[in-house]
């Protein structure tokens, strides 16, 4: 069976993720890296995969119609940007899938999600378009994932928590059931979300308060 192509855009570590995640799924033949911030890393080796471009001339080296691609980014304000770039270019968006992820049956999974090993989706959970979830995330039943969200390794999201666009939550963080974390809010490492977190603000701590607000749509409010 032949397998559909795919190109990474982005050669950081979210794209080794991607790179590792394929493999072990076999359902894609990626055949490339498109590099976002330099030329100078092209013809470079990323666990096995060359860049092969840059970003600004993907469509020489895979136009539209050659297959699907995978933003793998970190930075979400910047992610949002390329992914609104490429669809005007017309380009189809793959979801990335570790095998040893679980997903509920009853869970729905947007397009350009990077879902990483031993990540847990429960039933009737929602995951918005473009979202990370890293290694150990937890999100239980009925959670909201808005689109552009991060979640780093060992989240763990209870029932019926409410994440907006771009929210940022750093590793081990704990949101309590029915919180509601605002658009593009940063939730710091380690911290214990009790109520809920406006847009534009930065939580940190045990339980999370308010240290300060972001500037509008970036990852850490840039």
């Amino acid at each position: 069976m032949n397998k559909e192509q795919l190109l990474i855009i982005g050669s950081g570590s979210q794209a080794r993720y991607v790179i590792e995640n394929v493999h072990q799924r076999n359902e894609f033949r990626i055949v490339g890296i498109a590099d976002i911030e330099t030329s100078k890393n092209v013809g470079k080796l990323i666990n096995g995969v060359y860049i092969i471009c840059t970003i600004d001339d993907i469509e020489n080296y895979f136009p539209p119609d050659a297959g699907r691609i995978i933003v793998a980014y970190g930075d979400n304000s910047k992610k949002r940007e390329i992914v609104r770039h490429l669809q005007k270019l017309g380009y189809k968006f793959a979801t990335i899938i570790s095998p040893k992820a679980y997903i509920s049956e009853t869970a729905k999974i947007g397009e350009g999600v990077i879902i990483n090993p031993m990540a847990i989706i429960m039933p009737n959970a929602y995951i918005g378009k473009h979202v990370i979830l890293h290694s150990h995330v937890v999100v239980e039943h009925d959670c909201y994932i808005s689109d552009y969200a991060n979640l780093s390794p060992g989240v763990s999201l209870g029932g019926n928590v409410w994440v907006e666009e771009g929210a940022y939550l750093y590793t081990g963080s704990s949101v309590i059931p029915k919180i509601h974390i605002g658009a593009w809010a940063v939730v710091g490492a380690g911290a214990v979300v009790i109520q809920d977190v406006p847009d534009n603000t930065t939580v940190v701590g045990v339980p999370a308060r308010v240290i300060k607000s972001n500037k509008r749509g970036g990852k850490d409010g840039r």
